[in-house]
């Protein structure tokens, strides 16, 4: 029996596609799925979507959480964001601002005195990267000035995207090529997930791997996709079928979503909305806070809400039918770039550069699960002009116990290396490991 990662060079820089690894693993614990596994140790994979309103900006972020418990969640007053002197060039390409920039629309800038967007001060200036005075503009109680990319409240640098304003149907199908190009928010490399953290060979595991993170909205509704993927037909072909054991869309583990909504404000320690040991200590925290059964069994979908003390229930699927979701089997894409998991072997957590193509070496899309979420706005405590005048942020992440895999990728997601005595990531156990997320969410909406 080999729990060690065996090189995968030869399969990796192969142009043949669909190339077995030489020599197979037989891992310590063939479990087919998680399902079986006693609550106490199982907990509940939750995944949370964290968004921020600057104004007409939203900012959020999905994570994965563990045991179900119950939601708490609370309102707070909505406060609007001014973006300054940031610039875009191409899409996802970030070019550092001068202090003198005034974010003209001529040069490609985020133009910062259109209404809605820089608010009263109709140059929208600021020192590059400062917050204007006493964080708030004049005229704009609760507001504040942003001055680049990648500070407060402007979102992930590594962005390619906001989302697309159109109406999804939430029925665990691409119905129409809804999901695409237009709705991506951001990616995250194949294959950089805790399975294969340092020395780990946890291949029998089921895979939760975030690769990208999608989002539309329309008069009613904010739609978010949730894009996983199981490489493992490539990676250990022996144990392929135990990561399919039990499709992650037909779990029962929990996920969860967060939502940065309101400037300046929201949860960052002491307990998320189901007390679990997820906490934000970056820039953008969530508001709001979604969990969601994968197999959205019981109510299907929880939303809480911070009330600047604590989260407190806002609804769940059961009581507002219009917060729900579907999750179904297929992959949004025509490439699928991610790491080599033995890149991180000397040092564990940093995989290098994302230049593989598992589709092109013989990845089977079947096996990739894409979840779709729908919350109506007004849960949100946003209306669509946000969204279509301005952005508001969000972040996704998931494990059992403990986040095993982010989007934003976030380091505190692979900084516990090693497996349990069954052979499973110690990443995984709230016991061994807690996750304090520090990344800029990804952001959707109009900037």
């Amino acid at each position: 029996m080999v729990n060690r990662k065996a090189s995968l060079a030869h399969l990796l820089t192969s142009s043949a596609p669909g190339v077995a690894l030489a020599q197979p693993r037989i891992c310590g614990r063939a479990r087919a799925s998680l399902v079986n596994r006693p609550r106490s140790s199982q907990g509940f994979l939750a995944t949370c979507i964290v968004g921020v309103a600057f104004g007409a900006s939203l900012g959020m972020v999905a994570c994965s959480g563990s045991d179900n418990e119950s939601l708490d969640a609370a309102p707070t007053d909505a406060g609007a964001l001014h973006r300054g002197d940031a610039r875009i060039v191409d899409v996802g390409q970030y070019v550092a601002p001068d202090a003198t920039t005034t974010g003209g629309v001529d040069d490609g800038a985020v133009a910062s005195g259109d209404a809605g967007v820089g608010g009263d001060d109709a140059a929208g200036l600021v020192d590059a990267g400062e917050l204007g005075d006493a964080g708030a503009g004049e005229g704009d109680a609760g507001s504040i000035h942003i001055g680049s990319i990648g500070k407060v409240g402007i979102g992930n640098p590594a962005s390619v995207g906001y989302g697309a304003r159109k109406t999804i149907a939430i029925d665990g199908l691409n119905t129409g090529n809804e999901w695409g190009d237009d709705t991506l928010l951001i990616r995250d490399p194949a294959g950089d997930e805790a399975r294969f953290l340092g020395t780990n060979w946890c291949a029998h595991e089921a895979p939760w791997d975030y690769v990208a993170l999608h989002a539309a909205w329309d008069e009613t509704n904010l739609y978010v996709g949730i894009q996983f993927v199981n490489i493992t037909d490539v990676l250990d072909p022996a144990n392929f079928g135990s990561s399919e054991g039990s499709p992650i869309q037909g779990m029962d583990l929990v996920q969860f979503l967060a939502f940065n909504t309101v400037p300046g404000k929201g949860y960052s320690t002491g307990g998320d909305m189901w007390t679990k040991d997820q906490t934000f200590v970056g820039d953008d925290k969530p508001d709001f806070q979604l969990y969601f059964h994968s197999n959205f069994s019981q109510e299907g979908t929880y939303l809480g809400r911070w009330d600047s003390v604590a989260f407190v229930a806002a609804t769940n699927g059961h009581v507002t039918p219009a917060l729900t979701g579907a999750g179904g089997e297929f992959y949004v894409g025509s490439t699928l770039m991610g790491v080599d998991p033995h890149a991180d072997d000397a040092s564990p957590g940093d995989f290098g550069e994302a230049d593989i193509d598992y589709l092109a070496r013989g990845h089977n899309p079947n096996a990739d699960t894409f979840f779709e979420l729908q919350i109506p706005l007004h849960l949100l405590e946003i209306t669509v002009d946000q969204l279509d005048e301005g952005t508001i942020g969000v972040f996704a992440a998931n494990g059992d116990g403990s986040a095993v895999d982010s989007i934003p990728d976030d380091r505190a997601t692979r900084s516990t290396p090693g497996v349990s005595a069954s052979n499973s990531p110690l990443e995984w156990s709230s016991v061994d490991d807690d996750d304090a997320y520090s990344v800029p969410f990804a952001w959707i909406g109009t900037p």
